[in-house]
């Protein structure tokens, strides 16, 4: 009977995980509704992957377009 208890606990805990909605910066408590990731600095930025990229055309060294996807190119 105990490990009933604990698969289901275990089952609701995972379930309320699934759906949460992550924050980094300055106020974690205050997060925006609609969004899934929100990042909030007064004093620092925002740094993406850089790509050497062969050329504009050409995804390489990357194996593929991916539609949204950003990098700075070198």
């Amino acid at each position: 009977m105990n490990r009933f208890i604990l698969f289901q606990l275990f089952v609701l805990v995972a379930t309320f995980s699934l759906q949460a909605q992550v924050k980094i910066g300055d106020n974690p408590s205050s997060i925006n509704s609609n969004s899934m990731l929100e990042i909030e600095s007064t004093d620092r930025g925002l740094l993406v992957p850089r790509v050497g990229l062969k050329a504009l055309n050409s995804p390489s060294p990357m194996n593929a377009h991916v539609q949204g996807m950003t990098v700075y190119n070198t």
